[in-house]
């Protein structure tokens, strides 16, 4: 998980990011491979430029896939309590300014080794949503657009962010 944020007060904004990463193994009678998966940020994402009206801000990750067997990644935004899932919204310490992006960010992730695919561009919503699958290890190029219409209202100094959950399974 990570939380993509923009801040306007300064050109390069910023960007947090938080990753939780966990496994398990299920008991059972009769033995069976584990089945170990991980995820993480090889090159993590950096702040969506250009963040202004009329654009679209663009940024770049790479993720690394461990896994032993087939595997599924998917996205959601977790503010499941947002009244816009997918989108970024205005700080609450910000009154002026639209209070969320009408677009949603969208994300495409591509894998660069064989046996894995991609679903293509996807935007980001309050539901899971596959974004890539494989087997076996891979690295995935990913690239997060956030379409900017040329009459939303930015305020100057006001940071807009959404959280980004991925989950490997």
């Amino acid at each position: 998980m990570f939380r993509l944020a923009h801040d306007r007060s300064t050109a390069l904004g910023r960007l947090a990011l938080a990753l939780v990463l966990c496994g398990f193994l299920l008991p059972s009678l009769a033995p069976t491979p584990a089945r170990a998966l991980g995820l993480s940020f090889t090159t993590p994402p950096g702040a969506l430029t250009p963040f202004k009206p009329g654009a679209v801000g663009t940024t770049t990750a790479v993720l690394a896939v461990t896994s032993v067997t087939s595997w599924t990644l998917t996205v959601s935004d977790a503010g499941t309590s947002s009244p816009a899932p997918g989108h970024l919204l205005r700080s609450n310490t910000c009154s002026l300014g639209v209070a969320y992006l009408s677009r949603p960010l969208s994300l495409t992730l591509v894998p660069t080794l064989a046996g894995a695919t991609s679903s293509g561009a996807v935007d980001l919503s309050g539901s899971n949503t596959t974004v890539a699958s494989g087997t076996g290890a891979n690295s995935l190029n990913a690239s997060f657009n956030q379409t900017i219409g040329a009459g939303e209202a930015l305020q100057a100094g006001c940071v807009y962010s959404v959280t980004v959950t991925f989950t490997l399974s």
